[in-house]
């Protein structure tokens, strides 16, 4: 280089790089409680409609079987379903208090009328329920 030129520096000043370190926390603190919220919305649906989707499925099974097919709650977390076994929420996710049971009518809906499941995650609760006329519905 010549004498009395100037020369050009690379890099980020120490005021830009906080400036930048500010931004990115503010936006972290904004994003990161809504991206929560939406996570435990989500845990919480998938498991209802995945107890939803099993009691559609206990119905079909009645019909071709030709047979009653119980859907009863086993613990906290855990349902059985007759001829398919047990299933079980993610972590974290359990019924509501009270005995939940449903028996499904080798003709599809269920014998003595509908039932009520309660599922909760995290303070939230969502419900899943089998009218008398076997329509399942979530809430």
């Amino acid at each position: 280089m010549a004498e009395g030129s100037t020369r050009r520096r690379a890099g980020f000043t120490l005021v830009e790089t906080l400036m930048a370190v500010v931004v990115a926390g503010l936006i972290m603190a904004i994003g990161v409680p809504r991206y929560l919220a939406v996570r435990e919305g989500m845990k919480l649906d998938a498991a209802v409609y995945q107890l939803a989707g099993d009691l559609r499925r206990a119905q079909v099974e009645a019909v071709k079987r030709n047979q009653t097919v119980v859907v009863a709650k086993s613990d906290d977390s855990t349902y059985s379903i007759t001829f398919i076994g047990n299933r079980k929420f993610d972590t974290g996710v359990v019924f509501g208090a009270g005995a939940m049971t449903v028996s499904m009518a080798s003709f599809g809906p269920p014998v003595g009328g509908g039932a009520t499941f309660t599922v909760t995650y995290a303070a939230r609760t969502k419900t899943v329920t089998v009218g008398a006329n076997g329509l399942v519905t979530v809430q």
